[in-house]
């Protein structure tokens, strides 16, 4: 991540099953930065993480298998952007089904 150089990175890829966009494919990615080299983007990305694992109904410890997170059912909230000219999706949050 250019925010975070080096440090590991959670990428997740959501399947649209529902509606016009049913069958596209939606990417996001969370940082898992080091506390403490970087404890602002730690903090945002175990509360993403969290947010993600809740949507699915996982109980999100501190240390938890994120396979479990694997085929479940969300709502993405997704929304678009511009950058350097090309539309993109951005995932926004995630809701439980």
């Amino acid at each position: 991540s250019p925010k975070c150089p080096g440090q590991p990175m959670i990428r997740i890829e959501f399947k649209v099953t529902e509606g016009e966009q049913s069958g596209q494919r939606v990417f996001t990615q969370i940082v898992i930065a080091d506390q403490a080299k970087y404890p602002d983007n730690f903090v945002k990305g175990r509360a993403k993480l969290k947010r993600l694992a809740n949507a699915c109904g996982v109980q999100a410890e501190d240390n938890f298998d994120t396979d479990e997170l694997y085929m479940k059912e969300l709502i993405v909230v997704v929304s678009k952007s511009t950058k350097d000219g090309k539309d993109k999706n951005d995932v926004e949050d995630y809701t439980a089904a």
